[in-house]
Formats: structure tokens, sequence, C-alpha cells
């Protein structure tokens, strides 16, 4: 995990209020200088999960590019 997201938290469709941060697992490299990172999000009232994709720079991976 990279670190946790620096966006709003996501809202639940159904109940409408903010979903609370889960997890975040890094998927792929998109770019030399990019990663891919999905971020799991739960709602405490319906126990939906729903995700967010966000695209990291290099800058903020800590990664070198090759």
């Amino acid at each position: 995990m990279l670190c946790e997201p620096k966006t709003k938290s996501l809202r639940c469709p159904d109940c409408w209020i903010d979903m609370e941060f889960l997890v975040s697992q890094t998927t792929s490299r998109v770019f030399l200088s990019t990663l891919l990172e999905r971020n799991f999000f739960v709602c405490e009232s319906c126990a939906r999960l729903s995700y967010e994709v966000v695209l990291w720079p290099k800058e903020f991976t800590g990664f070198e590019a090759a």
C-alpha cells in the first residue's frame, strides 16, 4: 500500500453517506513514470464495496523508473 488517498471519500449510491477507506492495491505500471492503483472503500451502513482508480506519478510512488 502506497498511502491513503488524498481525495474526498466516495459516497454510497444506496445510503448516500461517506464511505470509509478500506485498502489500496497497486495493480500495474502504466508508463515508466506512473503506477495504477485501485483504492477500495466500504459503506459502514450497508457494507457495499466500491473502488476508484488512481494514477500515481513517479514523484509520489517512491520507485525509480528503469
